[in-house]
């Protein structure tokens, strides 16, 4: 199984990382540092914290450039309040014409490791029993 991570290509200052963070809120959609290609790949699993009730701004970008068509997608947020299934819920709008078949939520998984465990291993069970 292969993986790949989603950088911004600008994102060394604490002035862009306040930039990208606030323009989450309005959908902003900040260069990456390369786009991914799934048209190799069958299920695609999405990640990404919770930022003010909305997707990342790299998350916001990728879901604009990458066509999901076809696809089973799997999605997951975490985040310090309740507001991951809002997240959730926008992420499924806007990877159309694709089966989201499986969605998590992780909210503080640094305060609680055995419970965020179990939540993650019936994710990775939805997914791989899935696949």
């Amino acid at each position: 199984m292969r993986s790949r991570s989603i950088l911004c290509k600008k994102y060394s200052t604490e002035r862009d990382f306040c930039q990208i963070f606030t323009g989450s809120v309005h959908f902003a959609k900040p260069a990456l540092r390369s786009v991914p290609d799934v048209l190799g790949y069958d299920t695609v699993v999405l990640g990404a914290p919770v930022w003010a009730g909305k997707p990342a701004a790299p998350l916001n970008t990728l879901l604009s450039e990458v066509d999901f068509s076809g696809k089973r997608v799997a999605a997951f947020a975490s985040s310090a309040g309740g507001s991951a299934q809002k997240m959730l819920s926008l992420i499924a709008e806007r990877v159309r014409n694709a089966e989201v078949f499986a969605t998590a939520s992780f909210k503080n998984p640094a305060r609680s490791p055995d419970a965020a465990g179990e939540l993650i291993a019936a994710f990775a069970e939805k997914i791989l029993g899935n696949a």
